[in-house]
């Protein structure tokens, strides 16, 4: 099943043109800062916070504590982290003057705007939609797709992406096979989802004990970025930075 790419969950990217990877793309960012400006909250992935924070050279709980809000996203079980937006201007935090200033470190849907991406949680292939209409300029010369995702450095974390998908749908599916919100031990094993994805800033590998919400229940979770194989995604990307990594018990 697709999973909408985080931080466009209010998109329906059925509605919008699909685009292959040699398709002509010649969309060039004219620095206006429309996508930046009054702008809804932000759903952040793992990968996006510890590449936030480790620009800024805080720790990803202060940054999460300062620029975030969590929630718990009913349709999932999960946790989830939102980029809020200044209260006083409704811009996003990062925007100063006509600039993000966290722009090499910016998360993934301002990575990919104005695209948008679903991943198949089983197979891992990744689908990139336009939406429209487009601002921006064009480019001088003949773009594709493949281009625009290297420029904006997509491609080169799309592997942790996809591994994330494929992390939060199994969470999410041993959550809810154990009754959610109507199991007891449920905000336990929530909060404990919660730390690994977001609060540990070591490169080590974090267990998510869920067993005593559902027996034989476990997770393994990259912490934070370090290589890791992903030879099963059956990407063409075979060693990224990752941001999680899901093991089964």
């Amino acid at each position: 099943m697709p999973a909408v790419e985080p931080g466009r969950c209010g998109e329906h990217w059925d509605d919008c043109p699909r685009l292959a990877a040699g398709d002509r793309f010649d969309f060039a960012c004219a620095g206006c800062g429309d996508c930046c400006r009054q702008r809804r909250d932000l759903v952040l992935s793992g990968y996006d916070l510890y590449r936030i924070a480790r620009r800024l050279s805080l720790p990803p709980r202060i940054v999460a504590a300062a620029f975030c809000k969590s929630y718990l996203a009913p349709e999932s079980c999960l946790p989830a982290l939102r980029l809020t937006p200044d209260p006083k201007t409704g811009n996003c935090r990062f925007f100063e003057g006509s600039a993000c200033t966290i722009h090499a470190a910016r998360p993934l849907a301002c990575a990919l705007y104005p695209l948008g991406q679903s991943i198949d949680t089983v197979t891992a292939q990744t689908e990139y939609y336009v939406q429209t209409p487009l601002c921006g300029a064009r480019a001088g010369e003949v773009r594709t797709l493949q281009d625009y995702l290297q420029d904006s450095a997509v491609l080169d974390r799309a592997g942790v992406d996809a591994r994330w998908a494929i992390v939060c749908t199994q969470l999410s599916h041993r959550l809810q096979a154990a009754g959610g919100a109507d199991n007891p031990r449920f905000s336990a094993a929530v909060r404990a989802v919660s730390s690994a994805f977001w609060l540990t800033t070591e490169d080590r590998l974090v267990t998510v004990d869920l067993s005593a919400f559902r027996p034989a229940c476990s997770a393994r979770v990259w912490s934070a970025p370090s290589t890791l194989a992903l030879s099963e995604l059956k990407s063409t990307r075979s060693t990224l930075s990752a941001a999680s990594h899901w093991e089964s018990p």
